[in-house]
């Protein structure tokens, strides 16, 4: 089951080193975000320079756009699958179709994690916040929250487009 799970992430990262889009869309989000807050916050007169003191803040807005730009970049890889009408074709593969949401799921965790850390960097150099002696504790938080979220986001995305496929494919963990 493994094997084909790691079948379904490859296929998924190739198709994504030959468009770019899923990556691309997720980490200008994601950049978007950011300079939004920041631009919110000179606008509304929240001092940049007091932003170490206000950590609520930080984690909200990095939170906030953790998970948009998740969702964000779930879409197309669901989306591709249904509009080129691969979906049925992956549902005749030979395999435990649960392997099919743990290969989504492998894709999905990476594609997010990247642009998570990308988030922290916009954050760092856009509000000047210094994260000297935290990165490590900082990206085993940002791993853990993506390793919770994104196997429920894949979960729940999927049910917006196809349904019928989707549902088979998740409710038939056993059948093959």
């Amino acid at each position: 089951m493994m094997r084909e799970a790691l079948a379904i992430a490859g296929k998924d990262f190739r198709l994504e080193a030959r468009t770019r889009e899923r990556l691309s869309s997720m980490v200008i989000f994601s950049l978007m975000v950011v300079l939004s807050f920041r631009f919110a916050f000179g606008f509304f007169d929240i001092h940049v320079d007091q932003m170490q003191e206000s950590r609520s803040i930080v984690v909200a807005i990095l939170w906030v756009t953790f998970f948009f730009a998740g969702m964000l970049g779930l879409a197309p890889a669901f989306a591709k699958e249904t509009d080129a009408g691969t979906m049925g074709g992956l549902l005749l593969v030979p395999t435990n179709r649960f392997a099919l949401y743990l290969g989504k799921l492998a894709s999905s965790l990476v594609f997010i994690f990247v642009v998570s850390l990308s988030t922290l960097i916009f954050f760092a150099v856009f509000f000047n916040y210094d994260y000297s002696g935290q990165w490590g504790p900082l990206i085993a938080v940002t791993l853990l929250g993506t390793l919770t979220t994104v196997p429920i986001m894949v979960r729940i995305e999927p049910q917006t487009g196809n349904e019928i496929a989707w549902a088979s494919m998740f409710f038939n963990h056993g059948k093959k």
